[in-house]
């Protein structure tokens, strides 16, 4: 990888801590099952191909969306999942909320091309085992399935590590055309928070969001919410989407 991941803490469902891991190489991951769920149908016909090939893993499945995740998790047994961060139409924070409706837990591992302090915050707050990026090999990333398995937390590079330190700088003014409110806003879209959630937070009506909301597509030229996180880490400064 690019850089090297890091564990963050132990995960909560009942494996070794990576230090257990140092000193015992016995730990087995004989005949794990992963589910993989993301919406490009090249990554997962060529992530499932190399599940496929490892030794350790009895089952793969890859998956479009959340909606099919979710069904396969109610009849399947599935170890880790493999999630994409932004799938087109929903972004993975979706997914965890469906976990909670179903009461099910799940080590899930996050991969992303590009995430923001305030969505790498909530994700895991939210119960992510670790996030890494696409750009990663996918040996690399088998890997941290491997420690995930195990009982390991990761994350992947300065981002992440800044993610868990401090609080969100404010919007610089010279930084984008916005008003306020949008700004404001658009925090809140950039920590993956509903409109519902962003009114109750501002204090105004889900309508006055959705129009504000409107707004900044408008002045940023996208048309949904997961094509405007795009666009503001492209092009915006980081201390604005932090």
């Amino acid at each position: 990888m690019t850089n090297s991941p890091v564990v963050l803490r132990q995960n909560s469902f009942g494996r070794k801590d990576l230090k257990s891991l140092e000193s015992n190489d016995s730990v087995t991951l004989m005949g794990y099952h992963i589910l993989m769920v993301d919406d490009h149908a090249m990554i997962r016909d060529v992530l499932c191909d190399f599940f496929k090939g490892d030794p350790d893993c009895e089952s793969s499945l890859a998956v479009p969306d959340i909606s099919s995740a979710i069904e396969y998790l109610r009849k399947s047994t599935v170890d880790i999942v493999l999630l994409d961060y932004d799938l087109g139409n929903e972004l993975a924070f979706a997914f965890f909320d469906r976990l909670r409706e179903i009461s099910l837990k799940v080590p899930v591992l996050i991969v992303s091309a590009g995430i923001n302090q305030l969505a790498v915050r909530r994700l895991l707050a939210m119960g992510a085992a670790g996030i890494v990026w696409k750009t990663s090999a996918v040996k690399d990333l088998a890997d941290c399935v491997h420690e995930v398995l195990r009982g390991a937390t990761w994350k992947d590079g300065e981002c992440l590590r800044r993610a868990l330190q401090g609080t969100p700088m404010p919007l610089p003014s010279w930084a984008v055309p916005f008003s306020e409110r949008q700004a404001q806003v658009l925090r809140g879209i950039a920590a993956g928070f509903p409109n519902k959630e962003i009114a109750a937070r501002l204090g105004v009506s889900e309508t006055s969001v959705k129009c504000t909301v409107q707004q900044i597509f408008v002045k940023t030229g996208v048309r949904s919410r997961s094509e405007l996180i795009r666009v503001m880490l492209e092009r915006f400064p980081e201390s604005y989407v932090s």
